[in-house]
């Protein structure tokens, strides 16, 4: 058995966990900004509501991310690794293809002042990146050999 990730991992999970609600009540209240920002441009061109599903997709695949996190954290095993490396790559496609309100958000923050837009953008992303570190180490990780286990 390998041995269980620090204290910091659980930490960020908690952070994450507690955003990624956020986000998700964020995404589906329709007194938010990001959902009267995908209804308006709806209600004008239906075509956004392409984008809109993206981002709906976006936002369960980050909440279905938490299991195999949760997985990494305790070492569990749950379902093969094929299918938690097709949900890591079709959460990393959502995660590129979902964000439109993001991206106008940090866009509109570069025409405001462009060092507000790269810390912003910065700050995001590298909130991001541990938990796609996590979800890839559970998912891609090699399972011990059978030499390794008879040592």
């Amino acid at each position: 058995m390998s041995k269980r990730p620090s204290w910091v991992w659980t930490v960020y999970f908690l952070l994450y966990l507690f955003f990624m609600t956020a986000n998700t009540v964020y995404f589906f209240d329709r007194r938010s900004m990001m959902s009267f920002f995908y209804h308006f441009l709806i209600a004008y061109d239906t075509r956004y509501l392409i984008p809109y599903t993206l981002n709906a997709a976006s936002i369960i695949f980050n909440a279905i991310s938490l299991l195999p996190f949760y997985l990494y954290l305790r070492n569990g095993e749950f379902l093969s690794k094929p299918f938690w490396r097709g949900i890591f790559i079709a959460r990393l496609f959502f995660d590129i293809t979902g964000r439109l309100f993001e991206f106008k958000f940090y866009k509109s923050l570069f025409y405001q002042d462009t060092l507000l837009g790269l810390s912003a953008a910065f700050l995001a992303l590298s909130f991001h990146i541990p938990s796609y570190i996590a979800f890839y180490l559970y998912a891609f990780r090699r399972s011990p050999s059978p030499q390794d286990q008879t040592h």
